[in-house]
């Protein structure tokens, strides 16, 4: 009996962490008010991610070019779930009566867009202090046909402190503007396009 007390007392310690809990973190799809009309009904493919970029961490490049991440903070899913959120979120804002919605292939609508992650991370400059985001993302809209238009598109925002929830912000911040000017070249391609087969 005393062994196996003793046996339990060590068990239980073995189960108990001293590691810091960690922080889960979400983003919210603020699309700017305006702009043009989704034509069609669309769906958003799942994004392919940069190699670093993906998983839950929340990156952070140093100047020697060395990628981390920050401890005890992670996005609430992999940063190819959270960037399809985000665009599925803002596009709806501007579809009007279509659908936009998210497949694993190209041709559950009569339009798609593609989406890669190139740079999802916040970036810091010798002297800087607070970190500046860095979010930029390459798209392809098309049909089941052809591919109709190829875009990259770049935003970049200064945190307002060195800390996790300014620089949460910042991505919010960011990652909207890139999602702003992807809404508006994925609309004009599908304005500029024929009808697409039904």
């Amino acid at each position: 009996m005393a062994g196996a007390a003793a046996l339990l007392g060590a068990c239980g310690s073995l189960f108990t962490s001293k590691l810091a809990p960690t922080s889960v973190y979400v983003l919210r799809a603020e699309p700017a008010a305006g702009g043009p009309v989704l034509g069609a009904d669309l769906c958003i493919l799942a994004p392919r991610v940069r190699a670093g970029l993906d998983g839950t961490a929340i990156a952070a490049l140093y100047p020697d070019r060395r990628l981390d991440r920050f401890a005890g903070a992670a996005w609430a899913g992999g940063l190819e779930e959270l960037v399809q959120d985000l665009a599925q979120g803002s596009l709806r804002a501007h579809a009007g009566p279509h659908v936009v919605g998210v497949a694993a292939a190209p041709f559950a609508t009569a339009y798609w867009l593609d989406l890669e992650v190139l740079d999802f991370q916040a970036e810091y400059r010798p002297g800087a202090g607070a970190p500046t985001i860095r979010v930029r993302l390459a798209g392809i809209v098309g049909t089941r046909r052809q591919a109709l238009a190829r875009f990259e598109v770049e935003e970049t925002q200064r945190a307002e402190g060195d800390r996790l929830s300014a620089i949460v912000a910042a991505f919010e911040t960011a990652a909207n503007r890139v999602l702003d000017r992807i809404d508006a070249a994925t609309a004009a391609a599908i304005a500029a396009a024929p009808p697409a087969p039904q």
